[in-house]
């Protein structure tokens, strides 16, 4: 998937020259907001910045954010946000031209709705003799597929989740469930090593 399918179209728009407090309530409820003048892409402003700054006006706030390029792989875009600890960045399209933001929540969103697709396995006539080495394989490598990734996505949204938690019960919490997701990731991970490849040939 291409981050450009992640993008956010509907986004409020502030002036550079707006003051902090018309926009708080705005910042606030939208989580960000673009910054724009006369039409022409400024840049990203956050509670983060904002918080940072303390200065009165929008243009004096903002952090410059990294733009990504709209046909970057999401996964690797998240990984580089997670990494960074931003929240948000600014998408553009081959010309350099802005289109929107990528933002944690349509990850994470977009990450819920892949959870809850039916895994489907393609199946092979295994009584046909010529058939049955390439029926084994293509099944053990569609369940390792499978199940590699729900874990994945697990320890995805544990890493975002863990940068916002505000409590040290939450911290606990997400910490335990993504060493408990490595854990088991490492196991199937072995587990279809051990049987499907090194042992390959005896299939």
């Amino acid at each position: 998937m291409k981050i450009r399918d992640l993008v956010n179209k509907h986004e409020k728009i502030v002036n550079p020259f707006s003051s902090i407090n018309s926009i708080e309530e705005d910042l606030i409820r939208e989580s960000y907001l673009v910054i724009k003048e006369d039409e022409r892409f400024v840049g990203i402003l956050t509670m983060a910045d904002v918080l940072a700054s303390g200065h009165n006006l929008v243009i004096d706030c903002y952090s410059e954010k990294p733009l990504v390029n709209s046909d970057e792989d999401a996964e690797n875009v998240m990984n580089q946000m997670l990494l960074k600890k931003f929240s948000v960045v600014p998408v553009v399209d081959i010309e350099n031209k802005y289109i929107g933001c990528a933002h944690v929540n349509t990850i994470l969103s977009q990450i819920w709705e892949i959870t809850k697709q039916q895994v489907s396995i393609n199946w092979i006539d295994v009584t046909d003799p010529s058939q049955t080495e390439t029926g084994k394989r293509v099944f053990s490598s569609e369940l390792f597929h499978n199940t590699k990734n729900p874990i994945q996505v697990i320890l995805s949204a544990a890493d975002m989740l863990l940068s916002d938690a505000s409590t040290f019960q939450s911290k606990m919490l997400l910490k335990s469930i993504e060493s408990n997701a490595r854990l088991l990731d490492a196991l199937i991970t072995k587990l279809y090593t051990v049987h499907f490849e090194e042992k390959g040939d005896r299939l």
